[in-house]
């Protein structure tokens, strides 16, 4: 099929690190953006006398991620801010023991279900801590016990746990997609409607200014948000295989709702850097200020998840904005504050997301993320943050699977096509 080497669909972190990958390995590589900017869930707001705000993912977790080898390579700051998360020494390995000691969850069991059939008080105070420290996941009732428990293993593999340590981009984390994006070629505003795939290669076609337009290529490489995918925005055809279908529908993209108040002064006043609220409109409340200002602003990110975002969603934008700076008025028992400025943003109601990052619920398969990353007839190859083995939900991860992504389309043009069938029905 005559055309460029490969498109990729999507321009946020897992999209722009394929395409830079590809682009630097001597592929002609185009982009396709739905939106008129890059980054994906990664928007940094910048208005005019305000400090830079993060309307989207925020803070790159762990000493050891990738990310910031990449910005200090590319010469963009980074400020270490510390976490919310604390371990005791000793946890680790008294995690790790209690692990090993117990039988593993079945993948229909709930976390609050595997805490309830543990006979051993000691034991379940332990995994009980683990879990609730557990950065961005769902209500206990609502997550897989088993991708919890494996995600522990890999945290102690790892010697790292997310949110004990946190860096910040000085100016931004737009400032990593604009490095990323740098010399390529990105098409925006150019929504996605329906691929057509066969052992030839592939025809992407897209809206562009109440147009449409077809592009061919050897191969593609697919980073939506995986609500996109679940809401059959793109078409496929042939239909996707059974298996891929099912890990769309095995995944579930989360409500988040965050909410940034931009005060005058310094208003931050907690003894640690976040504060988990009880009780609240807001989830969580932390002081989301660039390091390094030289004006007297404090910016406070509140932040909701599952049920209290679906909450805070079900109120008009007003009555959230109030009910969350109450929040954080009780919280830093300063009655008195007011903001300049705020803003509100939902990635569920964002047409082009349709979601947050995604979560494994009780009943998913325990391999919807490896089966969602896999590609297709060599043809169509997969990445984003829902298909990471290690730190799904974190900027990290969109970012390593759009590496891991742009290995396997390298490999699958250096090898013979698979051959598909002409159609593939589902049975």
């Amino acid at each position: 099929m005559p055309g460029i080497d490969v498109i990729v669909i999507g321009a946020g972190f897992a999209g722009l690190a394929a395409a830079r990958r590809l682009m630097d390995d001597g592929f002609d590589v185009l982009v396709l953006e739905a939106q008129d900017r890059i980054g994906g869930r990664v928007f940094t707001l910048r208005r005019d006398n305000d400090p830079a705000i993060e309307l989207g993912a925020e803070l790159l977790h762990t000493d050891e991620n990738p990310l910031i080898e990449w910005c200090r390579a590319n010469d963009i700051d980074t400020h270490a801010v510390g976490g919310s998360r604390r371990i005791e020494e000793g946890f680790e390995k008294e995690l790790a023991a209690t692990l090993d000691s117990l039988t593993a969850p079945t993948s229909a069991e709930s976390v609050s279900d595997y805490l309830r059939n543990i006979s051993d008080e000691g034991a379940r105070r332990v995994l009980l801590e683990a879990f609730q420290t557990q950065t961005g996941r769902e209500s206990l009732r609502r997550t897989s016990a088993l991708d919890a428990c494996n995600e522990l293993r890999l945290e102690l593999e790892h010697g790292e746990f997310m949110g004990v340590n946190n860096t910040r981009v000085v100016d931004g984390n737009d400032r990593i997609a604009e490095a990323l994006g740098a010399g390529l070629e990105i098409v925006r505003r150019a929504p996605v409607e329906r691929i057509s795939w066969t052992a030839e290669g592939v025809e992407v076609s897209v809206s562009i200014d109440d147009s449409h337009v077809t592009y061919s290529a050897e191969r593609v490489v697919i980073t939506v948000p995986l609500g996109v995918l679940k809401n059959n925005d793109i078409q496929f055809d042939p239909a996707l295989p059974v298996e891929k279908q099912r890990a769309i529908l095995d995944i579930i993209s989360l409500d988040i709702v965050k909410i940034l108040y931009v005060f005058d002064g310094k208003v931050w006043n907690a003894d640690q850097n976040a504060v988990l609220l009880e009780n609240a409109a807001l989830q969580a409340i932390w002081e989301s200020t660039y390091p390094g200002r030289s004006d007297d602003r404090t910016v406070i990110a509140g932040w909701a998840l599952g049920h209290r975002a679906r909450r805070l969603l079900a109120v008009s934008a007003d009555d959230a904005i109030a009910g969350g700076l109450a929040a954080i008025r009780n919280a830093l028992q300063e009655q008195s504050i007011e903001p300049r400025s705020t803003s509100f943003h939902s990635w569920t109601a964002d047409p082009f997301t349709r979601g947050a990052y995604s979560h494994l619920p009780p009943g998913a398969h325990p391999e919807s993320r490896r089966r969602l990353a896999e590609p297709t007839g060599n043809v169509l190859f997969w990445a984003g943050e829902a298909t990471a083995a290690y730190r799904p939900r974190t900027m990290s991860g969109a970012y390593t699977s759009g590496l891991r992504a742009a290995a396997e389309v390298t490999a699958s043009l250096a090898a013979p096509r698979s051959i598909l069938p002409e159609k593939v029905t589902n049975r």
